[in-house]
């Protein structure tokens, strides 16, 4: 294999790494692993291996590993290139549910605006209730944190007569209690009941929240 195509193996290793280092498990590293040999008819075949491993908290790694291999008819020559590559994590505190997101509760109290824009600093938005998994699994485990029910990144825009989430996406009927939204003055911000389920509240109350950062 040529020096080049290594290189490119590589750079195209580490770029995929780059731009997906939240799917590493908070905590942990990926190794990842690219092979190539050419086939009996002159084509390189490449092969890309994946797998985590353990590591300290707030410390992630990419090791990427290139394997050169020469073969003649009486020996073998293997070379190896080896590039580790440090990756960022989420902002300390959150916690990754695998095939979903990271996900933080904030036991400080905030007037939604302020809760969104504390999310939006981390690098995300308020948490969506957009699956069952979410409201059924990863709801449940922050909500332990919180003392009341917390913002949720649905909310009715100014001047408007209908319900988004902070994704710009219609709200759902299915994400409310029954009864709500209501069309009481001022409530023009989600918060969620212990079971998952919706209520609008006045958004200039001050309540704890939990931000979801996207993988």
């Amino acid at each position: 294999m040529s020096l080049l195509l290594v290189l490119l193996l590589l750079a195209l290793a580490i770029s995929l790494a780059s731009t997906d280092h939240c799917a590493s498990s908070v905590g942990s590293k990926l190794d990842l692993s690219v092979h190539g040999h050419k086939n009996a008819s002159g084509h390189w075949i490449i092969t890309v291996d994946t797998r985590r491993l353990t590591s300290t908290e707030n410390q992630w790694e990419l090791a990427v590993n290139v394997h050169q291999e020469r073969r003649s008819c009486d020996s073998s020559e293997v070379e190896q290139l080896v590039s580790v590559t440090s990756v960022h994590p989420p902002v300390h505190g959150y916690r990754l549910f695998e095939g979903l997101n990271c996900y933080k509760t904030y036991s400080e109290r905030k007037i939604w605006s302020d809760a969104r824009e504390q999310c939006k600093t981390d690098g995300g938005d308020l948490m969506v209730l957009e699956s069952e998994r979410e409201r059924s699994e990863v709801f449940p485990t922050m909500f332990k944190s919180v003392s009341w029910n917390p913002w949720m990144g649905v909310y009715k825009p100014e001047g408007e007569d209908r319900w988004v989430s902070v994704k710009g996406e219609p709200a759902l009927r299915s994400w409310w209690q029954d009864g709500y939204p209501d069309n009481s003055a001022g409530r023009k911000c989600a918060r969620a009941y212990n079971t998952g389920l919706l209520y609008n509240y006045d958004c200039a109350e001050r309540q704890h929240f939990i931000c979801e950062i996207p993988l």
